[in-house]
């Protein structure tokens, strides 16, 4: 009788749900030409569940409730809102947003207004850009570009998340995006984001299709992100900025496993010797980890004369991770400089940033060792053997076959990476006698220098 009941009430509510949830479908044309917009913006307003139209403008919408309202945009037109009421099809007719096409671009060999761009290419602002304590200019725009995919690398303090602006043809070789700051072109090889300070950045554009290869060559075939950093206003009154950032992180859920008690219960209750157990309770996850803290300080000067402007900014960064004995520091100095010569006909303009980065790193195979390592031992085993720590031995020395002691992998590594980078810029522009044609010149220098050491106490008893 209770499985019958069960099975009419699942058959009441199954029509319920698919009620409360449904699927839009419908075209978004041009308002003045009646032409499809491809790559539109479709969103349920104050959520993440959103898509965007096909080549024809056709789009899909699922898992749409019922008082829920629709956002329509795309770069250039008006955006538009809809009031979801129960329609199946909504169709959208996008009119041109003037205001938007008078904004300066980049497209990768110079900057034009954006009515005039043919490419597929998106720009976020410093304005727009996230939020907080951040490290890696990849974090300004996570979430901001529409199918750019910006993803962390790793937990590591230092390491700065990896950005696809499209989906790599290749298996084995790199599918990273050419990456271009103030117009200097960075060695794919030894491409650092981090050194960048994010302090100092007022734009990135994403160059998103293939003809950013007729720019830079088949180094761009996974895309190209603009970077450009911040200069100041000419005839700008002398300004002097101090700020400082302060963030906290820490591991909320640890992997579930035994405690010392529960280890030595089980073991009991199958009958096993327990006497090669601990008396500990020693929770090896909280052992290794550590609230991190991360504390970022940015001093800026900036002053504009008639035909001169001029900003410096110094920057500093110091990041304690999660993972005990794990770091990161950069320190950062800018300078940008643009001087006007020959009634404004010539205009020169100097960027420069130099860093240096500091990775501290921990051996990481405490992390699965804290998981595995036996809860009814001590940390330390009272001895001097092994750095003091607790290690499971036989009669030759440590045993191959078990765990090692999760403190004691992390104290007996010093491992560290250093980076020092110089990247130098100089751009000359010089308007010709004819209208509307100027001569352009760049040269640029981006310099990295890398050092590393990793050593192991002679007295862990190795790895």
């Amino acid at each position: 009788m209770n499985q019958k009941f069960k099975t009419a009430l699942l058959l009441l509510i199954l029509p319920l749900l698919a009620v409360a949830q449904s699927v839009i479908t419908g075209t978004i044309k041009d308002a003045s030409t009646g032409l499809p917009v491809p790559s539109a913006s479709v969103l349920v307003k104050g959520t993440s569940n959103g898509t965007a139209t096909d080549f024809d403008g056709n789009y899909t919408l699922n898992n749409v409730p019922d008082g829920a309202v629709i956002v329509f945009s795309y770069i250039g037109y008006t955006t538009q809102e809809v009031a979801y009421t129960g329609q199946s099809t909504i169709d959208i007719a996008l009119a041109e947003d003037p205001s938007e096409l008078d904004a300066i671009v980049l497209i990768g060999y110079g900057s034009i207004k954006q009515e005039n761009v043919t490419s597929a290419q998106e720009t976020i602002k410093s304005e727009e850009f996230n939020k907080g304590a951040i490290t890696s200019p990849g974090q300004l725009i996570a979430g901001k570009a529409a199918g750019v995919q910006v993803t962390a690398a790793s937990g590591r303090p230092g390491d700065g998340p990896v950005i696809r602006v499209r989906p790599g043809s290749t298996l084995s070789g790199s599918q990273d995006a050419l990456y271009v700051v103030d117009g200097v072109p960075l060695d794919q090889s030894n491409a650092s984001l981090n050194s960048i300070n994010p302090n100092d950045i007022e734009s990135i554009t994403i160059l998103k299709d293939a003809s950013a290869t007729a720019i830079y060559g088949n180094r761009a075939s996974n895309g190209v992100v603009l970077i450009t950093t911040k200069k100041a206003n000419f005839s700008s009154d002398l300004k002097v900025r101090y700020d400082v950032q302060f963030a906290v992180e820490k591991v909320d859920n640890n992997t579930d496993v035994l405690t010392g008690d529960e280890f030595r219960q089980m073991v009991a209750d199958q009958g096993r010797d327990t006497s090669i157990l601990g008396d500990a309770n020693t929770d090896w996850q909280d052992a290794i980890y550590q609230n991190g803290t991360r504390a970022i300080h940015n001093l800026t000067i900036e002053k504009g004369y008639d035909n001169t402007s001029i900003r410096a900014s110094l920057g500093y960064n110091n990041e304690h991770g999660t993972l005990q004995r794990s770091g990161y520091e950069r320190a950062s100095l800018s300078l940008n400089v643009i001087q006007k010569l020959l009634d404004n006909k010539l205009k020169l303009t100097f960027t420069s940033q130099l860093a240096q980065e500091e990775i501290r790193n921990a051996d990481t195979g405490a992390v699965g060792a804290a998981v595995v390592f036996d809860p009814t031992q001590p940390i330390f085993s009272g001895s001097d053997l092994y750095g003091g720590y607790f290690e499971y031995t036989n009669s030759t020395g440590i045993e191959p076959n078990a765990p090692r002691n999760p403190l004691g992998l992390l104290n007996s590594l010093d491992s560290q990476l250093d980076n020092y980078q110089a990247r130098l810029n100089m751009n000359a522009e010089y308007k010709l006698p004819v209208k509307g044609l100027k001569f352009t010149g760049n040269a640029g220098i981006d310099y990295n220098e890398f050092d590393s050491y990793s050593l192991r106490d002679a007295n862990s008893g190795g790895r």
